[in-house]
């Protein structure tokens, strides 16, 4: 029987076998099916039987072990659970250590699709594509890694919608899964870890442990950090690009991501999803377009930070904003930024880059703050999520949707308005009247 060997799969007649050297894969924590241990003389041993971690228990014999590791890793493959934990293996590290940071070699790795595709596959798994995917698994990752090793592109199209958001329309270009496995294994293990070193600390959009809820944090600490100084006597400059994604130019950005990136197949593939999109700019969609837009205005960022010396700046994506204490010192710096965001192609959206007096109070990202003479941040969320969401449940009661469903959307959005620091009454009892129940 011939057998061909691949980066960790194995391909025989009888399907494909992760080897576990490379992919041992233990169960997912707080699994309902745990190890049981065995004596030798075939009665149960209580001591360690029903861990809840599926951590193999140390007493067991090297027999015991090999198999638990072979129960565990069946299982795993055949109901493709939650994302597989590897077994430490000295002879070859599974975390992407063994390769150069930042190489093609990391983004191929067969450990780091398979990470990739659990990653990609939350929150969606009931989804057709993403369950046909699955059903052929390590055979749709084994032919990923052939076609990239061979220089082809794994690419399946877009499958293109519209949104409304807000009143805007969005056009989506969504990509395949075989084609996000990738992208996610693209940024994970190269693009995320070799830009995210160069962006400045204040910039919060898609980056671990940052996110929306950061950059209104440091909204509050730079308020409170100008408050110190000047009092609530103060401007604030926000600033917005206009059409910020379909406007960033590609041959910038490549010369940009080259001085990080030296894996020239790294810069091919990264180029290749990039050029998709077409001649200029970058999709919604897609998590290379994703990382590339939070890079791209960098540095910008740095110049605001270090020469200008704008302490109190801060960006999520194409938002931003800067602190100053006078009008005037307001409008020499935004004049300065403008020229600067024409250097890299970028225009500004006149209508939503004004200059707002602190004590007036202002909007940013969905929030309405007002930093009073005492020096105290009133924040509450803005009214039109209100009123956008007392419209979609009468819609939701003229459809006759499911409870469930509604339940979810609201408790969602409740949540969601709460940490803003809004008070959720006024849907509330449109929820109780709409559909009953309590808040």
């Amino acid at each position: 029987m011939e057998t061909i060997q691949l980066e960790g799969l194995k391909e025989t007649e009888g399907g494909y076998v992760m080897l576990s050297r490379f992919l041992s894969i233990k169960l997912s924590a707080g699994s309902s099916n745990n190890l049981t241990n065995v004596n030798s003389n075939g009665n149960l041993n209580n001591n360690n039987s029903y861990n809840s971690n599926g951590v193999v228990p140390d007493s067991l014999s090297s027999e015991q072990q090999l198999y638990c590791e072979k129960n565990s890793m069946e299982k795993e493959t055949r109901t493709c659970g939650e994302s597989p934990k590897p077994y430490r293996d000295a002879s070859r590290p599974l975390d992407g250590s063994c390769y150069q940071h930042g190489s093609f070699e990391s983004v191929i790795d067969p450990y780091s699709l398979l990470l990739a595709y659990y990653g990609c596959r939350k929150g969606v798994a009931w989804k057709g594509s993403i369950q046909r995917y699955e059903r052929h698994l390590l055979r749709n990752i084994s032919n990923t890694i052939k076609t990239l090793r061979s220089g082809g592109i794994v690419t399946r199209g877009f499958y293109e919608f519209d949104i409304n958001e807000r009143g805007k329309q969005r056009h989506i270009r969504s990509v395949h899964i075989s084609e996000r496995v990738v992208q996610k294994s693209l940024c994970d293990n190269a693009l995320v870890p070799l830009l995210s070193k160069t962006l400045i600390h204040d910039n919060g959009a898609s980056i671990k442990g940052k996110g929306t809820s950061f950059a209104r944090k440091r909204l509050k600490v730079h308020l409170r950090r100008h408050f110190r100084k000047y009092g609530n006597n103060g401007y604030i400059v926000l600033i917005d690009c206009r059409k910020y994604f379909d406007n960033i130019p590609h041959n910038l950005l490549y010369r940009k991501l080259e001085r990080y990136i030296t894996d020239s197949d790294v810069m091919k593939l990264t180029r290749h999803y990039v050029d998709a999109f077409g001649d200029n700019g970058l999709g919604l969609g897609s998590q290379v377009s994703q990382i590339s837009a939070v890079f791209y205005p960098n540095e910008i960022d740095h110049y605001a930070k270090e020469t200008l010396g704008l302490k109190s700046y801060g960006r999520y994506m194409d938002d931003s904003y800067f602190i100053v204490p006078t009008k005037e010192e307001a409008r020499e710096k935004l004049n300065k930024l403008e020229h600067k965001y024409a250097e890299y192609g970028l225009a500004l959206n006149l209508k939503k880059t004004q200059i707002v007096k602190l004590s007036r109070g202002f909007t940013f990202m969905k929030g309405q703050y007002l930093l009073t003479k005492t020096g105290r941040i009133k924040a509450k969320p803005s009214k039109d999520g209100e009123i956008r969401m007392a419209r979609k449940f009468r819609k939701f009661k003229k459809k006759q949707l499911e409870k469930e469903a509604v339940e979810t959307t609201y408790k969602t959005w409740r949540g969601y308005w709460k940490k803003l620091g809004g008070n959720p009454r006024k849907i509330d009892y449109l929820y109780r009247e709409l559909f009953g129940g309590a808040a």
